[in-house]
């Protein structure tokens, strides 16, 4: 057998490290993951419940209920991606019934791959939560407040051209009227009623 020579001796170790490291690499990454999912958790709570932007109640009746259920779906996303981060991290505690150094490699490597396929999963619930979030927000941001129903015009009684005459103010043309009477003539009276004799 020959000798290795320095270059694939280097590379030969690099690889044997990158394949036991590879738990831990991937639950390094996912702790950080996890992190970063708490953390827009907690910002997501805080600008959701105490934000500048208008309450649910005050949005429009017919966007609501999708914006009250969105706003359900991506924090539940979001829970569940920290969820996953963190069992990628190996904050969950696993068994192992390796009994030698070959079971031990296998059940690892196992553990690698199932850590990398949470730690996916993840973020792609986390991306998902995100684009939920922003839509929401644009929404929310775009429709604004519900705008009140317009008040009926008040009734009045007015004396033009020394007839009386009851019913809605209007305005129409640019003039105003009362019972289709122009308010352009001789008025001499006009006040507001509850309701016309």
């Amino acid at each position: 057998m020959s000798a290795m020579e320095p270059d694939e001796e280097f590379w030969t170790k690099k690889l044997a490290e990158g394949r036991q490291g590879q738990l831990e690499a991937v639950r390094k990454a996912a702790a950080m993951w996890s992190a970063l999912f708490s953390a827009i958790l907690a910002a997501f709570g805080t600008v959701s419940f105490a934000g500048g932007l208008p309450e649910l109640g005050e949005l429009h009746p017919v966007l609501q209920w999708p914006v009250k259920m969105a706003t359900l779906l991506a924090a539940g996303m979001m829970v569940r991606a920290t969820i996953l981060a963190s069992r990628a991290s190996g904050n969950f505690v696993e068994r192992s019934n390796a009994n030698s150094w070959q079971s031990l490699q296998r059940a690892t490597n196992a553990q690698a791959e199932t850590a990398a396929a949470h730690l996916t999963s993840a973020k792609k619930y986390g991306a998902a939560t995100a684009g939920i979030a922003l839509l929401g927000t644009a929404v929310i941001f775009l429709a604004g407040e519900a705008t009140a129903p317009a008040e009926p015009a008040p009734e009045v009684i007015a004396v033009i051209n020394g007839a009386a005459v009851c019913g809605q103010l209007n305005l129409a043309g640019g003039r105003l009227s009362v019972d289709s009477k122009s308010l352009t003539g001789a008025v001499s009276f006009l006040a507001v009623v509850d309701s016309c004799p």
